[in-house]
């Protein structure tokens, strides 16, 4: 297990922040979950995976608007062959992802084009009772240069991919998807939920806007303007209040070998 940890934001400037202490302290409890299959991650790859958490709890300190946030996770090891399942968990309260998008501010190009998604899908039918505008709004803050702080009025950042490469990463790491085993990253955030299952991958697309932009749409033309699948975006019937990542991958100790066996 990796017990529940609580970080407070922004604690001491003098000292290590809860967010880069608790991601190191992650991600060397996963080095000791991956050396019962007889592999450790090199320095490199300690450092790539730290950032990723700092990114992902950095997110959710931007989002949420509250100082507080946790931590969880356990790698369950069943009897004979089976894979071990990795759960982490990273969550906090008060703003969803939804509410702290609607406070860009009103001419700012993401809010323009964000608010454009939502009228297209208004438009063309796709809202229902499963998927709402805080459903296009959601999906729109999974993509590379939707963030809060994105508010100029003429440019996007790139900031806002670092759930995506979480979910990328973790995916490699876990054994090839089947039928029993399929690994998974959840976002929940008011009553938005996105699953990222494999199904559907990030790439560099024409965005419509005379540029190229690593995109995630979540259905098979990879197209923001169309309704994502479903099973990948939807509306919850209840409420959390706050923001969930939660991410389950299975651990096989002859996919982990044949990953270290590979040359960069």
């Amino acid at each position: 297990p990796f017990g529940l940890r609580k970080g407070i934001r922004g604690m001491r400037a003098a000292a290590p922040s809860d967010r880069d202490r608790l991601a190191t302290e992650f991600v060397e409890h996963l080095d000791e979950c991956l050396s019962r299959y007889h592999v450790e991650l090199d320095p490199d790859g300690k450092h790539r995976l730290s950032q990723l958490f700092t990114e992902a709890i950095g997110n959710a300190e931007d989002h949420g608007g509250q100082r507080e946030w946790w931590i969880g996770g356990y790698l369950r090891q069943p009897p004979g062959n089976a894979p071990g399942d990795l759960n982490i968990s990273v969550f906090n309260f008060g703003n969803t992802i939804c509410q702290t998008l609607n406070k860009l501010p009103e001419g700012s190009l993401l809010r323009d084009r964000l608010s454009g998604l939502v009228e297209r899908h208004r438009g063309d039918g796709s809202y229902g009772r499963t998927y709402s505008p805080e459903e296009t709004w959601m999906l729109g803050a999974m993509q590379e240069g939707v963030s809060r702080v994105n508010d100029q009025a003429d440019r996007l950042g790139h900031r806002g991919t670092g759930t995506f490469h979480m979910a990328e990463t973790f995916q490699t790491l876990s054994r090839p998807a089947d039928a029993t085993y399929r690994p998974m990253m959840v976002v929940v955030s008011g009553r938005s939920r996105v699953v990222f299952d494999g199904r559907h991958r990030m790439v560099e697309t024409d965005t419509g806007f005379g540029e190229v932009r690593p995109v995630i749409a979540f259905n098979d033309d990879n197209d923001l303007r169309l309704r994502p699948n479903p099973r990948n975006v939807h509306r919850l019937e209840r409420v959390f209040p706050g923001t969930i990542i939660s991410l389950r991958v299975y651990l096989d100790g002859d996919h982990l070998q044949s990953l270290a066996s590979v040359q960069p």
